[in-house]
C-alpha cells in the first residue's frame, strides 16, 4: 500500500561538486559518480573508513541523498555527514544509514530529510570489512544529492509497466537460434488526470533540463524510498492537455537505467 508522496529527484548538486575520495582503484575514479552510466563506477582500494567528499562550492539546500548501484553489504557501517567546515570539525549532519537487506536487493541506498540541510561540504563514510568483503573493495555507480519536486497529487496508483528484454536473437541458416543476452529493463508510464498549471510549469523546467539525454531518480512512495526509487531516463517528449478548470492531464514515460 502506497502511503507517501511521489517525488522527482532531478536537480543534482553532486554533479557540479568537486569530489575527493580516500582511495580510488586505477581507472575507476570518484568523478565517475557524476556520469549517468552506473557501470562507469567509483571503486575503493580498501574496505575501512573509505570516504567520498563533495564540495558543493557553496551551501545548498539538500533534502535527499541516494546511491544507485553499489556493493555495500547489509550491516556495513555507513554515514552521511555535512558541515560548513571542510575539515568536518563540528559535523552539522552526522546521520547513520543502516544498510538493510532491501538496500542490497534493490541496489539502492538513500534517505530523505524532513527539512533542508544547507551545508557546503558533504561526506560519505563507509566501512564494510567485517568478515572480509568478497569483492575486496567498495563500489558505487551513481549518487544523487539535492532537492526534489513533489507534484500536488500522486500519479495513478498503479503505473503502466512493461518488462522489456532487449536481447538479440539470431538464427542460423539451418534454423538454430542463439542469443546475445542484454539486461532487461522496465518502461513505465506515470499519468495524472489533473495537475495545476504551477506543476506543469515545474515539469516543463525539469524536462528542459533533462530531455531524453540525462538520467534522474523517481521515488514512487516517500514512506518506502528504498523499494520504490528508480533510476530512469525520459523516453518520450513532454506533453499535456487541458483537463478543465485550469488543470492539465499529463503522462511521463521513462525507462529504467541499467
Amino acid at each position: 500500500m502506497i502511503t507517501g508522496k511521489f517525488r522527482i529527484l532531478w536537480d543534482n548538486a553532486f554533479d557540479s561538486a568537486t569530489l575527493t575520495a580516500s582511495s580510488e582503484a586505477a581507472g575507476l575514479p570518484v568523478e565517475n559518480l557524476q556520469h549517468d552510466w552506473v557501470t562507469r563506477c567509483w571503486r575503493s582500494t580498501g574496505l575501512s573508513a573509505e570516504t567520498i567528499d563533495a564540495d558543493l562550492g557553496a551551501a545548498e539546500d539538500i533534502k535527499a541523498f541516494f546511491i544507485y548501484s553499489h556493493n555495500v553489504r547489509a550491516g556495513a557501517s555507513f554515514a552521511i555527514q555535512a558541515d560548513d567546515d571542510s575539515a568536518y570539525g563540528s559535523l552539522a549532519v552526522d546521520d547513520t544509514i543502516v544498510i538493510t537487506a532491501d538496500m542490497v536487493t534493490y541496489n539502492t541506498i538513500g534517505k530523505f530529510w524532513s527539512a533542508a540541510q544547507s551545508y557546503r561540504y558533504w561526506r560519505q563514510l563507509i566501512t564494510d570489512d567485517a568478515s572480509g568483503h568478497p569483492d575486496g573493495y567498495i563500489s558505487e555507480g551513481r549518487v544523487f544529492l539535492g532537492g526534489y519536486f513533489e507534484p500536488s497529487y500522486r500519479p495513478s496508483i498503479y503505473p503502466e509497466i512493461d518488462d522489456i528484454d532487449p536481447s538479440v536473437v539470431l538464427q542460423s541458416l539451418t534454423g538454430q537460434k542463439s542469443a546475445n543476452v542484454i539486461a532487461p529493463y522496465k518502461r513505465i508510464r506515470y499519468s495524472w488526470g489533473a495537475l495545476p498549471a504551477s506543476d506543469i510549469a515545474t515539469l516543463k523546467t525539469i524536462f528542459a533540463a533533462l530531455g531524453r539525454h540525462s538520467a534522474y531518480f523517481i521515488c514512487e512512495d516517500s514512506d518506502n524510498p528504498i523499494t520504490t526509487t528508480r533510476y530512469v531516463r525520459n523516453v518520450s517528449d513532454f506533453s499535456y492537455v487541458p483537463a478543465g478548470g485550469g488543470y492539465y492531464a499529463v503522462t511521463i514515460e521513462v525507462e529504467t537505467e541499467r
